[in-house]
């Protein structure tokens, strides 16, 4: 989790005075969209580093961006293929050359070393140094298996440990309505230790995870199961460590999950009670109660679809965006 200073938040909402879309209306939310460079979309979820700069987003034809500011906008950071061709990549999103490309979806930085590590859903786990630049690829596999599509990704800043999903260990992203249709449950939650270097896989047979983080004390993880409608805990520690109990369940698929000052966790959650424009933020506690809903209205053409809600400041969002290419904040 982390707070932004408030200086940084008066600077970002100068935005307002010339606003380059409103989203949503609705109980006094004002949504601003930070655009991305040309053909650069779906920046799914967002990082900040330990200044508060940012967000940092990966988008889908494998870069990894960094908002400066109003004026500047978004500028590349990073990219997680090593042999990235930038001719074909930069102007093409089609999926089926992502391979090629790169897809970083799950994005934190460790804040000891300023490092950003980055779950690329084609080049396993990969890390970039503070100037960012090429990504060089830590993990490929863990207990033996090969990473098939890397997704959602939180660090543990005391213990220097990576958490992270594999949404599947037979469908690549690319393939991601097969994985739904087929009801695969062959999703694994796995942890890096940046120190020692090694993957170790916690959870196995899980239903397209593509949610995590850590808890405010370290005791447990928690994993979203998109396909399954809930979310699971993983006690770290503790009487109950090493084992796994549901955490909460949805009336929709939930995606990223974001943990605020407080220890509390922000889920969003689309398709709610199978409709498919209706979204909806959840804060729950520690213990899986739900505190509050945050209905999203959102509007557009076509409709964003929110894929991470991440309190910055009390009362203060970034968005992360699957369809779209901004991401947001809302305030």
């Amino acid at each position: 989790m982390v707070s932004i200073p408030l200086q940084k938040l008066l600077f970002i909402f100068t935005l307002t005075l010339h606003p380059s879309f409103i989203l949503s209306h609705y109980h006094k939310q004002k949504i601003i969209k930070l655009h991305l460079p040309p053909s650069a979309a779906a920046p799914e979820a967002t990082a900040f580093d330990s200044a508060g700069v940012g967000p940092y987003t990966g988008v889908d034809n494998g870069r990894v961006f960094k908002y400066v500011n109003p004026i500047v906008g978004y500028v590349e950071f990073a990219t997680t293929s090593p042999t990235r061709p930038r001719r074909l990549c930069d102007a093409n999103t089609n999926r089926e050359i992502a391979p090629i490309c790169g897809r970083p979806l799950g994005v934190a930085f460790y804040h000891t070393t300023g490092h950003l590590y980055i779950a690329d859903a084609y080049f396993g786990l990969v890390e970039v140094g503070p100037q960012g630049g090429i990504g060089t690829t830590i993990s490929k596999s863990a207990g033996g298996v090969p990473y098939k599509n890397l997704n959602a990704l939180d660090i543990d800043q005391k213990n220097g440990v990576v958490y992270f999903t594999d949404v599947s260990s037979k469908f690549q992203l690319r393939q991601f309505n097969e994985a739904l249709l087929s009801g695969d449950q062959t999703g694994r939650l796995i942890k890096y230790d940046i120190k020692k270097k090694q993957a170790t896989v916690l959870v196995h047979n899980l239903g397209v995870p593509v949610g995590v983080a850590i808890s405010k004390h370290a005791d447990f993880v928690l994993v979203s199961e998109y396909l399954n409608n809930r979310t699971l805990k993983f006690w770290l520690a503790g009487d109950k460590a090493n084992t796994t109990e549901i955490f909460t369940k949805f009336p929709g698929r939930p995606d990223n999950i974001k943990r605020n000052a407080k220890g509390e966790f922000w889920i969003p959650v689309t398709s709610v009670n199978g409709n498919t424009n209706r979204q909806v933020a959840w804060r729950l506690d520690e213990d899986g109660k739900l505190k509050e809903s945050f209905d999203l209205r959102l509007v557009g053409n076509p409709i964003p679809i929110c894929s991470e809600f991440q309190e910055i400041h009390p009362r203060v969002f970034s968005l992360g965006l699957l369809n779209v290419n901004y991401s947001g904040f809302i305030y």
